[in-house]
């Protein structure tokens, strides 16, 4: 194989989302000491996958490797693109002093040596990071700058998010009308249902602002009735917002210890995020000159908040416990969508094959932390991690989670031969989406530790055994399809 070849393969793989075999891809290329071109490529996409998993370090490291092979004569644009992307990695790490000065340069830079599309995206996320240090008005600056020469397809790609950041800067800078009008823009242009979440957000923060606690009671309605139909889709910093928010109603409501633990679960994850100039501009929103309670409570709204709280702290318990759970959560939900989509499931069934994926680990909260990361240590510690199935079903048991989801949780560790549990089942009974579930987990678990080829050489060992072969079959389908494309 060839580096140009490894380098388009690593790229086709990276936009199926199979991060892992892209990454080995541009590791190939790296130890082949080729053209310069191509590593900076490979660098660049390794660093990518970094960043997209919250690896920091890892991504900033690739990115530095990157620059630093780039050869002299490298087009400016290339260059620019680069240092972009390690700013934006500065500002998730925290240096946001490092990522504010290099994107001022580079859009300085950009007005003259760059295509617009390039000069929107340093321009949008230079806002983004003015918006960080509540420079309001040089965001808006900013974002009107942006405006002026982008393309069509450009104007389509970015003007939700330059609306919604133009409606958080009116916000902040109690400009009401404008706030509106943008808000009201960027709601339109949302392509995507779960996309609506963070202007709605922003919708309920202006009605409190403005003294109308009805009127963000209802925004945020809104807004809850989508995370549970997307909440796979909502980022954590919106969901830390939206928990901000769903605080200052359950205040309004006087629901003091929900709007306790809605604040704890917002602190968190603000603080899981290191984006503490957000909460600052969040909990302004506490203003008591703002919040005017109801006179009666609505017992279904509150009904509804003691819910979300519950699902927002379930979700996110086995986070706090467990590092690498969002790792193997996002790979192992990632597998299992593609099994699901090429056998054409609806929506609905692969909605809840989603949230098992998520959720059917919580249980592993509920035991001895040396009994969940070495089950094998000891006969206690094996019966201990056996039970978690049955304990993530109980702890999930308020949530009124669909039948179809509890029982996938109930049976994901169930196995073709007899040998899984917890019941011993063997493959005529086991639900299929539980044999999926145990397909994608292996590959999660595998790539976690040895990679993409070495998990799938031993998948396929594991196939009628351990495995469903017939789902592992499927998979083997997708990966020749992704393989023979081009």
């Amino acid at each position: 194989m060839t580096p140009e070849q490894a380098v388009a393969l690593g790229e086709r793989w990276y936009d199926h989302g199979w991060l892992d075999a892209a990454v080995e891809y541009w590791q190939r290329v790296i130890s082949m000491v080729c053209d310069p071109g191509l590593m900076v490529s490979a660098w660049d996409g390794i660093a990518r996958v970094a960043a997209r998993r919250g690896r920091w370090d890892e991504a900033l490291a690739a990115f530095d490797q990157a620059l630093a092979v780039l050869p002299s004569r490298a087009d400016s644009e290339w260059t620019m693109r680069l240092a972009m992307h390690q700013a934006l990695v500065w500002a998730q790490q925290g240096q946001t002093d490092s990522a504010y000065r290099q994107l001022w340069a580079l859009a300085q830079q950009a007005r003259t040596f760059t295509s617009p599309e390039l000069r929107a995206r340093i321009g949008l996320n230079l806002a983004a990071v003015q918006i960080d240090y509540e420079y309001y008005a040089q965001a808006i600056a900013t974002l009107h700058s942006v405006a002026t020469d982008w393309t069509p397809e450009d104007q389509m790609r970015y003007r939700y998010f330059w609306a919604t950041n133009l409606g958080v800067c009116h916000v902040a800078l109690r400009q009401w009308d404008e706030a509106t009008q943008y808000l009201d823009l960027a709601l339109s242009v949302a392509t995507t249902e779960d996309r609506a979440v963070p202007v709605l957000v922003e919708r309920a923060i202006l009605a409190f602002h403005r003294g109308d606690t009805a009127g963000s009671v209802a925004e945020a309605q809104r807004a809850l009735r989508i995370m549970w139909r997307h909440w796979l889709a909502i980022e954590p910093d919106e969901l830390a917002r939206l928990s901000t928010v769903l605080a200052r109603i359950a205040e309004a409501f006087g629901e003091s210890f929900l709007a306790r633990r809605f604040e704890d679960m917002a602190q968190t994850l603000y603080g899981q995020l290191g984006r503490w100039q957000a909460w600052h501009r969040m909990r302004s929103i506490e203003d008591p000159s703002f919040l005017r309670r109801f006179p009666a409570k609505d017992s279904a709204m509150i009904d509804e908040l003691r819910r979300a709280v519950q699902w927002l702290e379930t979700l996110f318990a086995l986070d706090i416990v467990w590092p690498q759970a969002s790792y193997i959560t996002e790979v192992r939900n990632h597998a299992a969508q593609a099994i699901a989509a090429r056998l054409q499931w609806p929506t609905v069934r692969r909605n809840d094959l989603a949230s098992a994926c998520r959720l059917a680990d919580v249980g592993l909260t509920a035991i001895d932390p040396l009994a969940r990361d070495h089950p094998r240590r000891s006969p206690a510690a094996w019966q201990q991690y056996r039970q978690h199935p049955w304990l993530s079903c109980q702890l999930l048991a308020p949530l009124g989670l669909d039948a179809r989801v509890l029982e996938t949780i109930a049976h994901h560790h169930e196995q073709p031969d007899g040998q899984g549990f917890p019941e011993g089942r063997t493959a005529p009974d086991i639900p299929e989406s539980a044999a999926i579930y145990a397909v994608a987990d292996v590959y999660a678990q595998g790539t976690l530790t040895e990679g993409h080829t070495a998990t799938w050489s031993r998948m396929q060992d594991l196939a009628g055994s351990q495995l469903d072969a017939r789902w592992v079959g499927v998979l083997l389908e997708i990966f020749a399809s992704v393989n023979s494309e081009g």
